[in-house]
């Protein structure tokens, strides 16, 4: 966890969530994120750089 809080609001009665500042510095956020905007290269959670493979599983397994 990363010290989140849900509250809800007041008027509304929807709920939200807080979340500290320091979630931005995470290696594991960082990394989802460079990988949804199709980054190739990223850091895992240890920071070891890896290179995301170009081929997807159906292209490199070809049913037969």
């Amino acid at each position: 966890m990363q010290g989140e809080e849900q509250d809800e609001n007041k008027k509304s009665g929807v709920s939200y969530v807080w979340w500290p500042s320091s979630i931005i510095e995470s290696k594991v956020l960082l990394n989802l994120i460079n990988q949804i905007k199709g980054n190739v290269e990223s850091v895992d959670s240890k920071g070891l750089n890896f290179e995301r493979e170009s081929q997807g599983f159906r292209e490199k397994y070809i049913a037969k």
